[in-house]
C-alpha cells in the first residue's frame, strides 16, 4: 500500500490526519469483550503512531486491561432519576419485554448496557 504524499494516507510528513479517517470504513460493532477491544485498540493505536494517547490508556488501566471485565456493568433504559441501573431482561429470559433487547441477541450490543458509574 503506498503511504506517500499523494496517497490521501498522510499528511506529507508521514502523519496520518483526522480528515483521512474518513478513508477508513465503519466496522460493525464488535462482540468481544472490554478487555480485547482495548488490547486491539492499543495495538491500532501503536500502528498509527498514537503512541501518546496508548501510554495514558495504559497508565489508566494499569498493566492488565482484563480487569475492566469485572466493572459492574447495568441496564440504563428508561431509568428515573433516583434509579439505579440494573439487570438486563436477556439474562432473565425475557427479551421480549424491552423493544430494545428483543431486537439483539447480547446484551453487550445494546446501547443501554453501560458501566455502572460511581457516584
Amino acid at each position: 500500500m503506498n503511504n506517500g504524499p499523494s496517497s490521501g494516507l498522510t499528511n506529507g510528513e508521514g502523519l496520518l490526519t483526522m480528515i483521512d479517517l474518513k478513508l477508513i470504513p465503519a466496522m460493525p460493532q464488535s462482540q468481544i469483550s472490554v478487555s480485547e477491544q482495548l488490547q486491539q485498540l492499543r495495538a491500532v493505536g501503536n500502528k498509527l503512531g498514537l503512541c501518546d494517547a496508548v501510554d495514558a490508556l495504559q497508565a489508566a488501566f494499569g498493566d492488565s486491561l482484563d480487569k475492566l471485565d469485572a466493572l459492574p456493568y447495568g441496564c440504563y433504559c428508561d431509568l428515573e432519576e433516583g434509579q439505579e441501573p440494573d439487570g438486563c431482561v436477556i439474562d432473565e429470559g425475557e427479551p421480549h419485554k424491552c423493544i430494545y433487547a428483543s431486537k439483539i441477541e447480547r446484551k453487550e450490543q445494546c446501547q443501554y448496557w453501560n458501566i455502572i458509574a460511581k457516584g
